[in-house]
């Protein structure tokens, strides 16, 4: 089935699951203690909520909460909300976009099998774990937007894993400012900057499907440390990963880039002015340009990097870099010349397709 069609499918059929009784309760403008909503029950904010610090709001299975569109949930405590493949919780708007924000939420919200709808969700020094969840923003009716991104945090911990994101090409994805992240197991679909990290040491990006970004795949600023393996990037706008750093980063704190399978975009991977990457056992296939560097004049302008065991296939250039000694390139594979030691330009089909065939098992289903 068409990718972008099985989506739209995807994206109606849990709009329509959403429980349409004409009966709810109302949640209170605070919440001051421990508070449950209750399995099965329909339930509307008709202004914002206020969750203090000593107060852990649990949300049961079967639950639809729909918040008015003036109205945001502001988050001082805790939100655990334990839905089930059979019987997730919805979470909705009755009109435009609506917001939850968490501010020194450390003792860290749960959301698991939840659905939400052109809902944004704001961290400041917070914590949250999503799991098997669904984010939909639809195309919205007049031009007032709250937010650029569907999740966006500040010097807090975010876990988001085996969930979908399904964008309009207006909002972001996920913009993760300083703190700790693992990204794993999700996709998201017509997301510009899908994935955007600054500022972060030590994070994990692997196993995510992106499609049809109208801008980058996932887009790091002034990172060290990060890990991006095992993902599938297709038909970007512009590149499927950007790499940029305000400061020259040592050896140590290289970008790790391994066993990726980057197609069709404008440029596979870019890495900017001051950034190192090691890129290995990775497939660039069919994109414009296959890996890009900053080039001033006839000097290479970033760190020593190096490209090791990575095939270039079908791409109208493979790289900007071929005549510059700042960059390695060892046993790759290419349908063009490369510079760098032991690349010939035969391709070995059969290791392709066993590299093509790792990847995809690593791959959200």
């Amino acid at each position: 089935m068409n990718l972008k069609f099985a989506f739209i499918i995807f994206a109606l059929s849990i709009i329509s699951s959403c429980n349409t009784s004409s009966t709810f309760e109302v949640l209170p403008t605070e919440i001051t203690k421990n508070t449950c909503l209750k399995k099965h029950t329909s339930y509307y904010a008709e202004s914002s909520v206020n969750i203090l610090k000593s107060a852990i709001l649990t949300i049961e299975q079967g639950v639809e909460l729909t918040l008015c569109d003036t109205c945001s949930i502001y988050c001082d405590g805790r939100i655990v909300a334990n839905g089930s493949e059979l019987e997730p919780i919805y979470i909705n708007t009755s009109g435009a976009e609506v917001s939850l924000y968490f501010k020194h939420s450390i003792l860290g919200s749960t959301f698991i099998n939840t659905h939400f709808t052109n809902t944004a969700l704001f961290l400041n020094n917070s914590e949250i774990r999503i799991d098997s969840c669904s984010f939909i923003v639809l195309p919205f009716k007049t031009k007032n937007k709250i937010s650029s991104f569907v999740i966006s945090s500040y010097k807090s911990n975010v876990y988001i894993e085996n969930s979908s994101f399904l964008g309009n090409n207006l909002n972001e994805g996920l913009g993760i400012n300083k703190g700790s992240c693992l990204i794993r197991n999700n996709k998201f679909l017509y997301l510009p900057d899908a994935i955007e990290l600054s500022n972060l040491e030590d994070a994990l990006i692997t196993g995510n499907k992106i499609s049809y970004s109208n801008d980058d795949g996932i887009d790091l600023n002034n990172c060290k440390n990060i890990i991006i393996s095992y993902n599938n990037i297709e038909y970007s706008k512009d590149k499927g990963i950007s790499i940029g750093s305000k400061e020259i980063v040592s050896k140590e704190e290289t970008i790790r880039i391994n066993h990726n399978l980057i197609t069709n975009n404008k440029i596979g991977i870019a890495v900017k002015l001051n950034s190192l990457v090691d890129i290995s056992n990775c497939i660039l296939e069919g994109n414009s340009t296959g890996l890009a560097f900053p080039i001033t004049g006839n000097i290479l302008t970033n760190a020593l990097s190096e490209v090791n065991s990575t095939f270039f296939v079908n791409n109208e250039n493979n790289t900007n870099t071929s005549k510059y000694s700042s960059f390695k390139f060892w046993n790759c594979y290419s349908d063009l010349s490369l510079a760098g030691k032991n690349n010939p330009l035969n391709l070995a089909s059969p290791n392709l397709n066993s590299l093509r065939k790792t990847i995809h098992l690593h791959l959200p289903l």
